[in-house]
């Protein structure tokens, strides 16, 4: 183990306590300080002792960055297998609306990344910081999901039961295991 070694590892932990300092301590502007000062050190290491470093984290982020397209194509899987499996109309609809909504607004994202759109600020569906969009999508997704759940047959059920129909039907078993 080399110098240079040790020092990172000193840093790292540095920062790593820093962190669970700020996390568990109720003084979090000091423990806020001191973990910008110990991430700044380390990265100032970084940048003065090795390019491998930089070679490494350029490796991890194209890593993440293709586990982030590939969650986006299941999605998009999911929403497909979500509208095949509907029965109702309104469902199909919607769920293919919210589809072309949260694939497209992430397609747009990565193309204003890429450089091939201007900037529009849009951000990228349940990743990126934007506290209304995300409530958006995530209400978007939701109701996906009670059409998924709905669309789903228990036993006892046929196929093409309405909402309405399946709540009678689930009335009348409730009414019928109390007697």
């Amino acid at each position: 183990m080399t110098s240079r070694d040790v020092l990172f590892a000193l840093l790292g932990l540095t920062a790593w306590a820093s962190g669970m300092l700020a996390v568990v301590s109720r003084q979090v502007v000091h423990a806020a300080l001191w973990l910008v000062a110990a991430l700044g050190a380390l990265a100032g290491c970084y940048l003065v002792l090795g390019a491998e470093v930089v070679a490494l984290v350029q490796v991890l982020v194209y890593v993440g960055a293709i586990v982030v397209l590939v969650l986006f194509v299941v999605l998009a899987i999911a929403f497909i297998r979500i509208i095949r499996a509907s029965s109702d109309s309104f469902a199909r609809i919607v769920t293919a609306g919210v589809m072309v909504w949260v694939i497209g607004q992430a397609f747009v994202n990565i193309a204003v990344v890429l450089g091939v759109l201007p900037v529009l600020g849009v951000p990228l569906p349940l990743i990126s910081a934007g506290g209304t969009a995300l409530i958006a999508n995530l209400l978007g997704i939701g109701i996906v999901l009670s059409f998924a759940r709905g669309s789903s047959t228990r036993p006892g059920e046929t196929i093409g039961q309405s909402p309405a129909e399946r709540s009678r039907t689930m009335a009348s078993q409730r009414v019928r295991s109390r007697a």
